[in-house]
């Protein structure tokens, strides 16, 4: 199974064949404790999580980067399902001079967002990773350069409240201490 040698120690063909044929259990084996030891704590199943990010404006045409003023010159799309002071932060209502923000067509999808903007009709404030995520042609995802960096903050439902979610919150606050 093994070559030895005064300075190392080599699996033979056998010993690589062993190895291959055995290291799928013993992952499986070790997973199985993970798994034991998680559920006695309490902490086990899938967590589903959501981002959000720095802001950029989808658009139809090319741009090197916008302000929050040229926004007085666009229609943004209206999203039928987002909260207010979530709309206000991604698609403001005033510009910093004041002017209004004309709003374009309603939309209750992101596709369907998506497809307004590609269109021409509407321009829409996304955040940054939308364009890695969401690839659509003939649209441009254009920084503002003056929008204020979105907050970033864990949130969840509190009728699922659960260890799970604890241990999350207990994992991501322990990494920001250590980070600053």
């Amino acid at each position: 199974m093994f070559e030895r040698s005064s300075r190392q120690v080599r699996l033979t063909p056998l010993g690589e064949q062993l190895h291959r044929d055995l290291s799928a259990g013993y992952r499986q084996i070790l997973r199985g404790i993970d798994d034991a030891r998680e559920a006695a704590r309490g902490v086990s199943g899938t967590l589903t999580l959501g981002t959000v990010g720095p802001h950029s404006l989808a658009f139809g045409d090319i741009r090197d980067s916008v302000c929050l003023e040229d926004l007085g010159d666009c229609a943004v799309v209206q999203g039928q399902r987002i909260p207010q002071d979530m709309e206000e932060t991604l698609n403001p209502y005033r510009t910093p001079a004041g002017r209004p923000v004309r709003r374009g067509p309603k939309v209750s999808t992101w596709q369907e967002a998506l497809t307004t903007v590609a269109s021409g009709r509407a321009v829409a404030g996304v955040t940054t990773d939308v364009a890695e995520f969401y690839p659509w042609p003939g649209l441009a995802f254009v920084p503002i350069r003056d929008a204020p960096p979105c907050q970033w903050a864990l949130v969840w439902r509190s009728t699922v409240e659960n260890p799970l979610i604890h241990a999350f919150v207990q994992a991501a606050t322990d990494i920001a201490a250590a980070t600053g």
